[in-house]
C-alpha cells in the first residue's frame, strides 16, 4: 500500500522491491499529483477519490457514469482503477472489463473524517485475504459508510463482524 504523502522516488522504490516479492501494489494517490511513469507500470489498484480522478483524467466526477468514465480512462495507467465519489459511490474500472459502479450505501452521517483511510485499510485487507477486487471494493465501500456513520468514539467498533453485518443488512433492504 502506498500513497503520495511520501515522496515519488520513495513510491517507486517500494512499488519495485514489492513487485519482486510478488507483492500487489495498490496506491491511494492522495494528495493528488499526476502518476509518476516510473510507477505507473508497477501499480496493480489505483485508487482516487472524485477529486484526484478529475485531476489526472480531465473528467469531473458529478455522478457515478461521470466517475465510471474516469475509471476507464485511468485504466491506461494502472490495470485497475477505483474512483471513490463520497456520497455517490464508487466507480471500478479493472483491465478488459466494462467499468462497474457501486452505489453509497444510506447513512446517516456522522463525520468524512477517515473515510477514506477506512476505505483503503478495508480494500486492502479483503484483498490479503484472498477476496476478488470487486469483492474487496464491496466491502471497503461499507466499511466506509459504516466508519463515516459511527461517532468517533467509538470508531473502533468498526470491525470486519459489523461490516459483514451492515452489508447482510443493506442487501436485504435492497431486495425488498
Amino acid at each position: 500500500m502506498l500513497q503520495n504523502e511520501i515522496s515519488d522516488a520513495t513510491n517507486v522504490l517500494g512499488a519495485e522491491a514489492a513487485k519482486r516479492h510478488g507483492a500487489r501494489v495498490i496506491l491511494n494517490a492522495a494528495p493528488a499529483r499526476a502518476l509518476n511513469p516510473l510507477l505507473a507500470p508497477h501499480v496493480d489498484v489505483l485508487v482516487v477519490n472524485a477529486v484526484e480522478a478529475e485531476m489526472m483524467s480531465g473528467i469531473a466526477v458529478g455522478s457515478l457514469d461521470a466517475a465510471a468514465e474516469a475509471a476507464a480512462q485511468l485504466s491506461s495507467q494502472a490495470n485497475s482503477v477505483i474512483v471513490t465519489a463520497g456520497g455517490l459511490g464508487l466507480a471500478l474500472a479493472e483491465e478488459g472489463r466494462p467499468p462497474q459502479v457501486d452505489a453509497a450505501h444510506r447513512v446517516n452521517l456522522v463525520g468524512t473524517h477517515g473515510a477514506g483511510d477506512a476505505f483503503i485499510g478495508a480494500l486492502a485487507a479483503r484483498l490479503v485475504d484472498g477476496a476478488s477486487l470487486p469483492e474487496a471494493t464491496r466491502f471497503a465501500n461499507a466499511a466506509a459508510a459504516l466508519f463515516v456513520s459511527t461517532a468517533a468514539e467509538q470508531k473502533q467498533s468498526v470491525t470486519v463482524d459489523r461490516v459483514t453485518q451492515f452489508l447482510s443488512e443493506s442487501d436485504r433492504r435492497r431486495r425488498q
